[in-house]
């Protein structure tokens, strides 16, 4: 079928929404029950404005794997063999930042080759939330899968944002080895990742375009889907825009740990958002292009009331 706006949209609206619970937490402020954030998540589904319409419910989760807080759940959408699995990007606590910083690669498995590498910081937030079962029904994501199959063929997403949309390969990936053991054959999985940093090696980028069907959808002003294959070109092409001496210091060293950590590599199968350039602080541009309203913002969907809002505006 091809990349589709309006499905993108959709997905992006559900990978903002994981973000339910976006303030950073403190001593003062813990972070929220899983209790509330799946009330405050399935309340924030009902909104019409969204591009969900109020059209999706979450059927399985949302489950948080601890120490680093990956946050998933399975959204539905009514009346339909229509399922997103839909994964969390970075929230404001140090284990989840923390993931982010690869410190090597390890070799993925799930019956792909062996010199198919991942970052060992992902594999091992990955299948911490494998292991993770629905709080409510005590049920791994696996069997919940493998059980939904038996009701007729399935139109699955895979989607995330950040942090999540770097994750989101491997759940596809992982996902096209489980479903050998699904009943029927005629299940759809497509992934849809949004701001996504490089998951691992060209190897594994290699299976992920020859095996997958998946879109990277990419701000060119976003400075994280150059992490880890392409942080050199934040300084050579100005992303998002000229950076400051101080910070170009900085991009060098992230540039000389990648290089030690890696290859690292994305799938080139991408969709490139228009740009829209920012003023002001480094720092500031660097958030704004990021924000996941912003990606809502770039897709003409409507943007959610989770988080900032975003900064940008078209002339």
């Amino acid at each position: 079928m091809g990349f589709t706006v309006s499905i993108a949209q959709v997905l992006m609206t559900l990978s903002a929404l994981a973000y339910v619970e976006d303030d950073a937490p403190t001593k003062k402020s813990p972070p929220p029950p899983l209790s509330a954030v799946a009330t405050a998540l399935s309340a924030e589904l009902k909104n019409p404005t969204y591009n969900t319409k109020n059209q999706w419910v979450v059927t399985w989760g949302p489950i948080q794997y601890n120490p680093t807080r990956n946050l998933a759940f399975v959204a539905r959408k009514r009346g339909t063999n229509t399922y997103a699995v839909v994964l969390r990007g970075t929230v404001g606590s140090f284990s989840s930042f923390r993931e982010d910083i690869p410190t090597g690669q390890t070799s993925f498995g799930f019956g792909l080759p062996a010199d198919a590498k991942v970052s060992i910081e992902f594999d091992r937030s990955f299948k911490g939330m494998l292991a993770t079962p629905d709080p409510t029904t005590n049920t791994l994501l696996a069997d919940y899968l493998r059980t939904t199959a038996l009701s007729g063929s399935l139109n699955l997403y895979i989607t995330g944002h950040s942090q999540g949309g770097g994750l989101a390969p491997m759940m596809t990936a992982w996902m096209q080895n489980e479903r050998k053991d699904w009943s029927g054959s005629n299940h759809q999985i497509t992934n849809y990742t949004f701001a996504a940093p490089s998951a691992g090696n060209p190897a594994f980028a290699e299976w992920i375009e020859n095996n997958t069907t998946t879109y990277m959808v990419r701000n060119p002003l976003d400075i994280v889907p150059h992490g880890y294959a392409t942080p050199g070109q934040l300084i050579t092409k100005g992303i998002p825009s000229r950076v400051p001496l101080g910070w170009a210091a900085v991009i060098e060293v992230a540039a000389g740990l990648s290089y030690a950590t890696g290859p690292w590599a994305q799938p080139k199968k991408r969709h490139l958002l228009p740009k829209v350039p920012m003023t002001g602080k480094y720092l500031d541009q660097v958030e704004g292009q990021h924000n996941h309203n912003s990606y809502l913002y770039l897709l003409n969907a409507t943007q959610t009331d989770v988080g900032d809002k975003s900064p940008l505006k078209k002339p």
